[in-house]
């Protein structure tokens, strides 16, 4: 049997160190203007996938998607009227924001960049998302406040099957 040595393709520049930004905007199509949310501690994206087996005489047949999910958990800490009104589902003045009881889900799209050592950037986009999730605002006297942003992907049914939560890009400026 021939024996094929693993080809080395390591790129110290793809090692990610850093925040970035994230914007939000209520414009789902694109191109779309984003707000940016300001400050973050930190931003998790979590892409799961569901499969259904068929099995025969303890076989593995076949597999199939039953269900995928995308969500994004940023970590936010500047605490605003604007990026609250993004979580409580209401209406919303410069100085306040009257929520709850209502079963109204707004959609945004979001996008998050990171500006890599050599200058590319690593964005990634969801292209209709809901906010989703508990939101916990703990006031501590020794802790600066931090607050989970959870924003779920919804299909975006204006793109292709496959397509249709969002997307990774690595570019240019």
């Amino acid at each position: 049997m021939a024996y094929t040595q693993i080809t080395s393709a390591k790129d110290a520049d793809a090692v990610l160190l850093g925040l970035g930004t994230l914007g939000i905007s209520t414009t789902l199509t694109s191109p779309a203007s984003f707000t940016d949310v300001g400050y973050l501690k930190g931003i998790e994206v979590n892409y799961t996938r569901e499969f259904r087996e068929f099995t025969s005489a303890g076989l593995l047949v076949k597999r199939l998607v039953f269900s995928d999910r995308l969500e994004m958990i940023a970590q936010w800490a500047e605490v605003s009227i604007t990026n609250l009104a993004y979580l409580f589902e209401g209406s919303s003045t410069a100085d306040q924001i009257n929520f709850g009881g209502s079963k109204t889900v707004t959609q945004y799209r979001t996008r998050f960049e990171h500006q890599r050592s050599d200058n590319y950037w690593l964005t990634f986009e969801i292209f209709k998302a809901v906010p989703g999730g508990e939101i916990n605002l703990a006031f501590d006297e020794e802790e600066f406040i931090q607050y989970p942003a959870n924003f779920v992907a919804e299909v975006d049914s204006t793109q292709s099957a496959g397509q249709q939560y969002g997307r990774i890009r690595l570019h240019e400026p």
